[in-house]
């Protein structure tokens, strides 16, 4: 069954009460982003299972991202990342069912060894997953904004990485992200999307914007998920 929700991003500034009110106003599902403000505590995890047994809200979950990279060359950060993106999973598995992260990125040395950075994403993907699987939770890599460093900005990219994963991982789509990189037809033909990321851009910026502030053609999108 496909849901719509809305990202905890859009309201980190303030507690989870707005997200209470959610079904009234048609949405279906929350993505809670254990970042910033939203860094997960076992306090904040009690109140995201109250939210969801009183609402009846579908719960997916965004990893850290800020000073996270599955693709660093530099042992210590490497594992320190996989160990964080691990234990939001054990923090969020028991209202959870589905956990986006991102692909990691480039740093100045991995930018001239890009291959080996892919080979470190896949490695750290592959103990993610396993993990996913004792937990019950499906994990999505997330396809990244048009800048140099980043990695998975294409549709190949992603799906390499994603297949030579194997089991328990698929493609959380951005749309807004595969716009800055006019990959939005390509990625529209993918069968290995489990989750979706909703936003409008201009096609040069990352924008965020509300739907139909951008240059992102929501009829084609909507009528090929």
């Amino acid at each position: 069954m496909k849901r719509i929700g809305l990202s905890s991003i859009s309201s980190m500034e303030r507690d989870y009460e707005w997200a209470f009110d959610l079904p009234d106003h048609g949405f279906s599902a929350l993505e809670v982003i254990a970042e910033g403000k939203g860094t997960l505590t076992d306090e904040w995890c009690k109140r995201i299972m109250d939210i969801k047994e009183s609402t009846g809200l579908t719960i997916t979950v965004h990893a850290p991202f800020s000073d996270i990279n599955i693709a660093s060359l530099n042992d210590g950060i490497w594992r320190e990342s996989i160990n964080q993106i691990i234990t939001t999973m054990e923090l969020t598995s028991d209202f959870s069912s589905m956990l986006t992260l991102h692909p990691g990125h480039l740093s100045p040395m991995s930018l001239n060894y890009p291959e080996i950075a892919k080979e470190r994403v896949i490695g750290a993907l592959k103990t993610i997953a396993r993990k996913g699987e004792e937990l019950g939770m499906v994990v999505g890599v997330e396809n990244m904004v048009n800048m140099r460093f980043m990695l998975c900005r294409t549709r190949h990219e992603i799906e390499e990485i994603v297949e030579s994963v194997g089991g328990n991982v698929g493609i959380t789509f951005d749309v807004g992200h595969a716009h800055t990189n006019n990959e939005v037809d390509d990625f529209l033909k993918s069968e290995m999307i489990v989750h979706v990321h909703i936003h409008d851009n201009d096609g040069t910026y990352d924008g965020h914007l509300p739907i139909g502030m951008g240059t992102i053609d929501w009829e084609c999108v909507i009528e090929n998920l």
